[in-house]
């Protein structure tokens, strides 16, 4: 013979809550209304007409975008400054041509050594030149 109080999802729901009193009474209040059967309408009919089932609102949306331009493969791509030789997020750096480099003065050694891979006479980390050796990223403080 069945149980009777466990003939709606609701009561089963309900009956689960009381038994882990540690889940607590906040839970029950949440649930109970959305499970609770009206009379002539359906647990998805009624979560359709719920606040579940609408559109997010645009704040919501713009929050989205951002964290997935925040974290996705472009916002987390990171590159080595050309200068200091520091790795760091792309948007903290600046690719510029070789000719273009402000104060490239500094990046001539005085004295080159034997291990220096000089680029168009400058003191580079070869990492951070581009493929075809035109370009080199460059940090904003460098």
């Amino acid at each position: 013979m069945a149980d009777e109080s466990h003939d709606s999802p609701a009561s089963a729901w309900q009956t689960n809550f009381e038994r882990h009193p540690a889940i607590g009474e906040k839970y029950i209040s949440f649930y109970k209304p959305i499970l609770t059967k009206r009379a002539g309408t359906t647990i998805a009919e009624q979560l359709v007409a719920s606040a579940f089932m609408t559109s997010p609102s645009q704040e919501m949306l713009d929050n989205i975008v951002r964290f997935i331009d925040a974290t996705g493969n472009q916002g987390l791509k990171t590159v080595a400054c050309g200068s200091c030789a520091r790795e760091m997020n792309m948007k903290d750096c600046d690719e510029m041509l070789l000719e273009d480099i402000p104060n490239k003065h500094h990046l001539i050694p005085n004295t080159p050594h034997p291990a220096h891979k000089l680029i168009q006479d400058l003191l580079i980390y070869t990492p951070a030149v581009g493929t075809l050796g035109q370009t080199v990223n460059l940090r904003h403080e460098c």
